[in-house]
């Protein structure tokens, strides 16, 4: 385990400098005391293949002689210009244009550097293969079995909502807002 918390404003800080200075807001993930950890770990132990989670874990330094997969949640330049048309204040319109024109070349080199690519829905797929035409790329849906979804024996509770979903993520909390605004009332 590596902490790599910061206060929220160095990181705003972070990202608007980032920004300015025309690169992307991902470079954020990047840590020293991580690339160390990842230096020891590689060091101590042979591996036959390397996951990351994110696309935005080939800003380390990662062996060339194992491969390496990333995983991506979504394709983070499209949401960035998605939101940057949804956006209604100046400030954070500009801010997710630059994030999108920053980010999409810089998105777009990290997943050059993997073995393949594992999306979550075929629409991300279909956006990364007009980016990455040769790469090996493939759709694993998010979700959990239907059974999951059948009826338990508990008694519910009248109106009664949970939403389980990071905040920070902007889509989960935009649609939060959107639904507590247009369907709660």
């Amino acid at each position: 385990f590596v902490d790599s918390r910061r206060p929220r404003v160095v990181g705003a800080l972070t990202a608007i400098w980032y920004l300015l200075t025309g690169r992307s807001r991902f470079r954020q993930l990047y840590r020293k005391d991580m690339q160390k950890k990842l230096d020891e770990l590689l060091a101590k132990e042979k591996f036959d293949l390397i996951h990351c989670c994110v696309p935005m874990f080939a800003y380390f330094r990662l062996p060339k002689d194992i491969p390496v997969v990333s995983d991506t949640h979504e394709v983070e330049y499209d949401l960035s210009f998605r939101t940057f048309k949804n956006s209604k204040n100046l400030f954070w319109k500009l801010f997710y244009y630059a994030q999108y024109r920053f980010g999409k070349p810089e998105e777009i080199q990290n997943l050059r550097s993997f073995e393949a690519i594992v999306t979550t829905t075929e629409r991300d797929l279909g956006i990364f293969r007009k980016d990455l035409p040769d790469k090996m790329i493939v759709s694993i849906a998010n979700g959990v079995p239907p059974h999951f979804y059948e009826p338990q024996n508990v008694q519910r509770e009248p109106k009664a909502l949970v939403f389980m979903g990071l905040m920070s993520f902007l889509p989960n909390h935009h649609g939060i807002l959107w639904f507590l605004d247009h369907v709660f009332p």
